[in-house]
């Protein structure tokens, strides 16, 4: 957790590694589902995590997405 009280992109990488593992356990099609949905948006979450840790590499990546277009 930083200082901020928000956590860190690693620990929603965790949390969305730790989704897909119980989602691969699982018999249920709709709860497997589920499961990498929730994945998908710690995945989201470490994102934004990452680039509220290091804003510099977020506007390089943004300016880099600008120009390809």
């Amino acid at each position: 957790m930083d200082r901020n009280g928000l956590q860190s992109s690693a620990y929603w990488r965790q949390r969305a590694e730790k989704a897909r593992l119980c989602a691969a356990e699982m018999t249920s099609d709709e709860i497997r589902a589920t499961l990498l949905d929730i994945a998908i948006v710690y995945e989201s979450m470490a994102e934004r995590a990452a680039r509220r840790e290091n804003p510099q590499r977020a506007k390089t990546r943004s300016a880099a997405t600008t120009s390809a277009r």
